[in-house]
């Protein structure tokens, strides 16, 4: 059986952890579009005062993914799903098969209308990359 999780998130991370307490055989791949390993995005925000570096909000390292026999594609962005074909397309357009197909891509910011917002030094942001 082949299992993809498209994310790299809390879900994720769980459903793995759930999957593997009873499948140990099934092959698993996480592609995120992120190259990093699971973090925590609410600790961004330690990044950008300068209380903590990268390496403390990570959660589950390298050493995780490889534990848990998971095959990870990161830095690549899932552009499409085909049901019917039970595949999902990358934006390098390598195709990916899989049996069962889990999405756990987390939330988005969005910007409320409030008024003044449109000033400079007003950021939002959601990701590592946007804490750089």
């Amino acid at each position: 059986m082949e299992i993809v999780i498209i994310g790299n998130s809390a879900a994720a991370i769980g459903a793995v952890e759930a999957i593997r307490k009873n499948d140990k055989l099934s092959k698993i791949t996480i592609i995120s579009e992120e190259p990093y390993p699971a973090y925590s995005r609410p600790f961004i925000k330690d990044i950008l005062s300068g209380k903590a570096d990268f390496n403390r909000i990570i959660y589950r390292n390298e050493q995780f993914y490889e534990k848990k026999n998971i095959n990870t594609i990161f830095g690549k962005k899932a552009v499409s799903i085909n049901p019917n074909k039970k595949t999902i397309r990358l934006e390098n357009s390598k195709n990916i098969k899989y049996d069962i197909l889990l999405i756990s891509t987390g939330g988005k910011t969005i910007i409320p209308p409030i008024k003044g917002l449109n000033k400079k030094q007003i950021f939002q942001f959601m990701k590592y990359d946007d804490a750089k």
